[in-house]
């Protein structure tokens, strides 16, 4: 009988064959982020917004091989508002089913708006931030006359986030996860935004 072995990935994990999977967080730091809508008002829709509704697909992909999407759905309720900021409640059908609370404001990256006045300032190849910590590097991939999309690419993981120039909400994420230890492999998110209310 074979036996197998512990594997160490170019990323620095440990993989131990097992049925189960699990991920822990080390809280290392915080900081605070520059970024040139930091001081910048908000849209003026989060002082009455009540919801989102996003719809999104989930995918595996592995190279050479078709994926088969699972459809969903998620939905984002304004449970507490201040002058820059939103505290909503994340349902619907989505991979990992269950409510939970979040916070978006005008002072984060990949946040659910940036402040359309700061857009017009914004140049494509722009970098805004390299976390210490993550060693996540966002920058501005494209403004054009519709659109900013943002991209924050680390070691395995790339968002690819979308903001529509006049409102500066979110209307679009792609987000792609690669496997640890399985070569062309990957976890693909895709959001799109179906309404607000």
């Amino acid at each position: 009988m074979a036996r197998i072995e512990a594997q160490r990935t170019p990323e620095g994990a440990t993989l131990v064959p097992s049925a189960l999977n699990v991920r822990h967080t080390v809280f290392q730091g915080s900081r605070n982020l520059s970024l040139p809508w930091s001081n910048q008002p908000p849209p003026p829709w989060i002082g009455t917004v009540k919801s989102f509704r996003f719809t999104g697909k989930f995918s595996v992909m592995q190279q050479g091989l078709p994926s088969s999407p699972q459809l969903f759905d998620v939905a984002l309720k304004v449970s507490a508002r201040g002058p820059d900021w939103l505290q909503f409640q994340v349902g619907g059908s989505a991979p990992q089913p269950g409510e939970e609370d979040r916070v978006a404001g005008s002072r984060q990256l990949g946040g659910l708006w940036i402040p359309p006045a700061a857009i017009a300032g914004l140049k494509a190849g722009q970098i805004l931030d390299q976390d210490p910590f993550t060693r996540v590097t966002t920058t501005v991939s494209s403004v054009d006359a519709q659109s900013l999309v943002l991209t924050l690419a680390g070691a395995r993981q790339q968002k690819d986030l979308f903001y529509d120039l006049k409102s500066g909400i979110l209307n679009r994420a792609v987000v792609t996860e690669r496997i640890l230890g399985v070569p062309g492999m990957a976890n693909r998110l895709e959001l799109l935004l179906d309404g607000t209310e």
